[in-house]
């Protein structure tokens, strides 16, 4: 089975998207500080996703006797 099979991760993660300014927004940019917290919240996010995708699997049991231990 595990010849014919892929496995694997799929690293998903939470991202704030383009933002969209409110109906009557008047500043033509958006505010250094919220652009900063955007690009670190989705830097975050993808890097903590990626990483626990990449943690090695826990050992395979050989037979169903080792689950009930």
């Amino acid at each position: 089975m595990l010849d014919r099979v892929w496995t694997g991760v799929l690293p998903i993660y939470e991202r704030v998207a383009e933002l969209v300014p409110g109906l009557y927004n008047r500043v033509k940019h958006m505010p250094e500080h919220v652009v900063r917290f955007v690009e670190n919240d989705n830097g975050k996010n993808e890097k903590y996703a990626c990483e626990a995708a990449r943690k090695p699997a826990p050992e395979k049991r050989d037979n169903k006797e080792d689950a009930t231990e």
